[in-house]
This record gives C-alpha cells, sequence and structure tokens, in this order.
C-alpha cells in the first residue's frame, strides 16, 4: 500500500558528543519507533545502527552499550546514527540519520517517513531530537564561518595585507591593522581544529581545551602589549 510520504534534512548545532549524549538519542529513538510504529522495542533495536569513524577506519555498532570505551578514540573525526524501521506491509516506514562530524558541512540530521500522517510525524521526530541535542549545544560554530563567511574573510585578509605593506609601520594606526589581520588569521585557519563543530570526549579534545586557554591568554597579551600599549607609549612619549 502506497502511504504518504515526507523528509527533511537540516544541519546540526555544534555539540560536544560524548557516550551520554549517543546513549540519550538510542533510547529516544527506540521508543519513539516503537511508539509511531506499534512495534516492540526489541524488533526496533535490531534497525539500529552506531557508526564511528577514525583514523584506522570505521567500527559499526549495534547499541552504544557495545562501546568499550567511556570516551573516544584521539582521531575520531565522525560519529553516525541511524535507525530504519523494520518492514511493514501495510508500508508505513521511518528512517532517522543523525551524523556528527568535526566539520560543519557534514554535521547533519535527517528524517523521513511513510505513513498516514508522515508531515506531522517527521517534523515531531526532529524536534524531539533537537530537545535531547539541546543540553550538549557548544559555541564552536563561531569557529566554523559558513561558504559565504568563507569568501568575505579571505577578502577582507587581503584588503589588510595590502594595507599593512602599503603603511608606515610608524603609523598609529598600523599596529591596530596588525592586530586586526592576526585575529582575522588566526579566526580562518587556527580557531577551526581547535574547536571542532562537533566535538568528540577524548583526551585530545582535554587537550585542545588547554590549548585554547593558552592561545586566548596569549592573544590577550598580545592586544595588550602589541597594540594598546603602543599607542599609549606613542601618544604619551611621542615615538
Amino acid at each position: 500500500m502506497q502511504q504518504p510520504a515526507f523528509s527533511h534534512e537540516q544541519a546540526l548545532p555544534s555539540l560536544k558528543v560524548n557516550k551520554d549524549l549517543l546513549e540519550a538519542l538510542e533510547k529516544y529513538l527506540v521508543k519513539r519507533f516503537s511508539d509511531a510504529l506499534q512495534t516492540s522495542e526489541e524488533e526496533i533495536r535490531k534497525r539500529y545502527s552506531l557508526q564511528i569513524e577514525d583514523s584506522l577506519g570505521t567500527e559499526k555498532l549495534a547499541s552504544v552499550e557495545q562501546m568499550s570505551a567511556t570516551k573516544f578514540a584521539d582521531s575520531t573525526s565522525q560519529v553516525e546514527v541511524e535507525l530504519d524501521s523494520p518492514y511493514r506491509e501495510d508500508g508505513q516506514r521511518m528512517r532517522v540519520r543523525v551524523r556528527f562530524s568535526k566539520g560543519r558541512l557534514f554535521s547533519t540530521l535527517a528524517v523521513s517517513a511513510a505513513a498516514p500522517n508522515a508531515r506531522e510525524l517527521v517534523l515531531g521526530v526532529r524536534d524531539g531530537l533537537l530537545r535531547v541535542l539541546e543540553p550538549h549545544k557548544t559555541w564552536n560554530s563561531l569557529a566554523h564561518p559558513s561558504s559565504a563567511g568563507w569568501g568575505i574573510g579571505i577578502g577582507l585578509g587581503g584588503w589588510m595585507m595590502y594595507g599593512l605593506f602599503a603603511a608606515d609601520a610608524k603609523s598609529t594606526y598600523f599596529p591596530f591593522l596588525l592586530a586586526a589581520f592576526t585575529l582575522l588569521w588566526l579566526y580562518l585557519f587556527a580557531f577551526g581544529p581547535l574547536r571542532p563543530y562537533s566535538t568528540f570526549e577524548s583526551r585530545a579534545s582535554e587537550r585542545n581545551e588547554k590549548i585554547w586557554s593558552w592561545l586566548i591568554a596569549g592573544l590577550g597579551t598580545f592586544l595588550l602589549f602589541g597594540t594598546l600599549l603602543t599607542l599609549y607609549r606613542r601618544s604619551v612619549l611621542g615615538f
């Protein structure tokens, strides 16, 4: 029997991904599919899969309970959760894929269904998933500009570089232009690797937190002594 169908896909917010989050996702999806399709949770669990990708390969698990470690490997780059409902003679189906990635582009949520109330079902599942993810959101998305943001940043950086070469190093605005160019370069090329769009809890992510704290402290020192005090010295002492 042909059922009405509806599908939805959207970008995920930046998140900190750990075992607790995956357990909450699995619990929600299994219960939601079981209720919507009036199928036992045992049958639904048979269709659940968890894939973890790192530098050595891709590990596929039937449940987060099969994760032997409490944290991810340092080289983990992507985690994907997928649930595809069992076959039904009436043609009703549901499918969810949640993909967490270190990059903005591949961090996505996709939900589809074939059912009499397909649209309401899909959007309801989406809203429930976003509620599960909400406590794990981070501000790391700020370190990952969109395609338009990259274009603006590169153009602005080129203009600043030209200004630095053309300006007199003793001019009043030179230290400010140098500071702005340094910050822009760090934002485009250094902040992203240190603040992945999806952060996978690991020893590497803990080290990155310490490096990030050091970087912010260093930038603060640079701005204070390299820019503000230089301006103060010139205005007071004249050199």
